[in-house]
């Protein structure tokens, strides 16, 4: 790529912005940039790349070729690997400056990437007080941290033996993180591990960490203590379901047709049991695309049976509904009956009815629930991503299994697998589950059908860190 950008110089040829943000992205590593800094070989090779850098940035200013939000963090990237955090943040907040005027394109407002560079740089030189700067404006722009800057920033925080900021990324992992991988458990047992040393004169109290597995009803194994099931308040759902209002209008094309749903859901529900009709009907079939609807008719019987005090309602795209009323009369007669006792809502063409099905479910709020498998990982909910959607998932989603119409139902437990405090006593469950970062990697999951959901559960470890007080 070098070469070719050499010979453009040659020649006076112009290149575009994609070709010159392709070759600080290559130079700098890729999305596995960070890896150099642990291998001195590697790194050596990746610098003498990395120096070329200023012959694009001369380059691009020469052919007045505009910066964007990419190039930003491409070039963050490579000051942390000359051993510069402090380019890097400055290259941050000059994205930031240039996205906040009136005439910038949305698309190169600053992300995640642009300033995790800085607070990894910072973190690594053991510089506390500028990490927790980068982490501070992170914050202001509501850009959520994962894990691997948590795991970054209590790293330092136990190398330098700093409790209060150690004390304050826990806090913020409580409020933002609900599971997490093994690299991130090792550090927090280290943490915990040497607290005691970090603190001050005079208090004596001292933390025993244990892996752990919790029981069908939330029990400890180590200390005992009962896990509480997490949710969210009444105001926080309608919070959560008004955020999803708004989000389905940008993004839905037919408008008009969501808010005539929401008009329907407040005019005669509340609904308690939200059905998701295509994840239902295609269940067991996926590998032949046939949709069932008898396997919806069935789950529907399930519900009415298993909450009889509660109301269901099936969502289902009309495209589905039109296919099976086409097949026979009987079909149309059974629609029409769920249509009139208000058990079944169909979703227009061109809508995507997963807005619809979980609009209408965190709108059920507390003793609501949604039957469906849907891991809830695409594009739609990535948008929502956050520990309260987490929270409400877990508390509210039912899952199930269907076999000859037969259906299993997997409710929600006695507890909530996420990371909890009570008292001074920490829960950290630990997942297999791996997060994708970078095209080349494999996504991994913990559960391939709902009938493992149990036994995965029963032997997942925990970090249990319960506070003993030596006085």
């Amino acid at each position: 790529a070098l070469e070719l950008f050499d010979e453009a110089l040659e020649r006076d040829l112009l290149l575009n912005q994609k070709s010159l943000q392709t070759i600080l992205h290559l130079i700098s590593g890729g999305e596995a940039w960070l890896s150099a800094l642990d291998s001195p070989d590697k790194l050596a090779a990746v610098r003498k790349l990395c120096a070329r850098d200023k012959d694009l940035y001369k380059y691009m200013k020469t052919k007045n070729i505009e910066m964007n939000e990419f190039m930003y963090t491409g070039l963050a990237r490579i000051a942390v690997l000359m051993g510069h955090p402090e380019g890097a943040y400055r290259i941050a907040n000059d994205c930031r400056a240039k996205s906040e005027l009136p005439t910038s394109n949305p698309k190169n407002k600053p992300r995640l990437r642009t300033y995790t560079p800085a607070l990894l740089g910072f973190c690594r030189a053991d510089n506390v007080k500028m990490a927790m700067e980068v982490e501070g404006v992170m914050n202001r722009l509501e850009l959520a941290l994962t894990p691997p800057e948590y795991k970054a920033m209590l790293s330092a925080a136990t190398r330098t033996k700093n409790e209060s900021y150690g004390s304050y990324i826990l806090e913020c992992m409580l409020r933002e993180v609900t599971k997490i991988e093994e690299d991130l458990a090792v550090i927090v047992e280290e943490y915990f591990n040497s607290r005691h040393l970090m603190l001050e004169e005079g208090e004596a109290g001292k933390y025993k960490v244990e892996r752990t597995k919790i029981n069908a009803d939330g029990v400890c194994s180590v200390s005992g203590k009962t896990l509480d099931k997490l949710d969210l308040k009444h105001g926080e759902l309608m919070t959560l379901a008004e955020k999803i209002q708004g989000m389905a209008l940008k993004r839905e094309t037919k408008g008009e047709a969501f808010m005539s749903f929401v008009g329907y859901v407040k005019r005669n529900g509340p609904f308690d049991i939200i059905i998701d009709g295509a994840n239902v009907g295609f269940f067991g079939q996926s590998k032949q695309g046939i949709f069932t609807f008898s396997q919806v008719e069935a789950m529907l019987k399930k519900c009415k049976e298993r909450w009889p005090e509660s109301r269901p309602l099936v969502m289902l795209h009309s495209r589905r509904v039109n296919q099976f009323v086409r097949e026979g009369r009987k079909n149309a007669d059974a629609v029409d009956r769920m249509k009139r006792s208000k058990q079944l809502v169909t979703t227009p063409p061109g809508s995507n009815d997963d807005w619809y099905w979980l609009y209408a479910a965190v709108l059920a709020g507390e003793k609501g629930l949604v039957v469906t498998n849907d891991e809830m990982r695409d594009h739609i909910f990535q948008t929502l991503e956050s520990r309260s959607f987490q929270t409400w998932k877990a508390a509210h989603q039912v899952r199930f299994q269907v076999y000859d119409n037969n259906v299993d139902l997997v409710e929600p437990g006695k507890y909530t697998t996420a990371i909890q405090r009570k008292g001074q006593d920490w829960w950290f469950p630990i997942t297999k589950e791996k997060v994708v970062r970078a095209r080349h990697e494999k996504k991994v999951v913990e559960v391939t059908n709902p009938g493992m959901l149990k036994t995965v559960e029963a032997e997942r470890p925990w970090v249990c860190c319960t506070y003993e007080d030596l006085d």
